[in-house]
This record gives structure tokens, sequence and C-alpha cells, in this order.
């Protein structure tokens, strides 16, 4: 129905409700033009929420009960970015 209105603007996709990294393993690939997939990482929300960490939490470390770090981060995202590279879903920006 949007492409009838606006055929060039991005829609943005998230996997599910609360858009979880995990949930990628259940999305399917949608055959549109300008699609944009989304997730978030409500799980570490204590540390990326300026309201909840006041300086209680930091990267590298324990973060609600758990420990962080570069390879546990990996691991967390590896869903999304299976997806992204089972499905050829170019990157939108650079890191």
């Amino acid at each position: 129905m949007i492409r009838k209105v606006d055929k060039n603007i991005k829609i943005i996709i998230d996997s599910s409700a609360e858009g979880e990294p995990n949930t990628f393993k259940n999305l399917i690939k949608q055959n549109i033009p300008n699609i944009m997939y989304s997730f978030h990482m409500y799980k570490l929300s204590n540390f990326t929420d300026k309201r909840l960490n006041q300086n209680r939490f930091t990267y590298l470390g324990e973060i609600n009960g758990e420990d962080w770090n570069k390879d546990r981060l990996r691991t967390y995202l590896k869903l999304v970015k299976d997806f992204q590279i089972k499905n050829k879903i170019p990157k939108t920006h650079k890191y």
C-alpha cells in the first residue's frame, strides 16, 4: 500500500515485536525495494540507557549479571549477521 504513495521511502522491518537478535532466525526476507532490517539490544538496556545506567555498568564487564566482551557480543548478534549474509543484505552503516 505504501508503495502506491511513495516508491522510494525506506521501510524498516523488525524481526519481531521487540526486534531481539535471536528472532532473526524466523525472519523472512521481503522482496520489496528500499527495505531496511532493524534489531534492538534490550538485553543490554541497563548499559545502553543513560537513565538506567548511572555510571554503574561499563563495557567490557558484567552487565545484568552476565559477562560481556567482544566475543559474547558477536555471539549475541550472530543470527543477525547470518540473516544478512544469507540474504545478501548490504550494510547501511560502516563502523
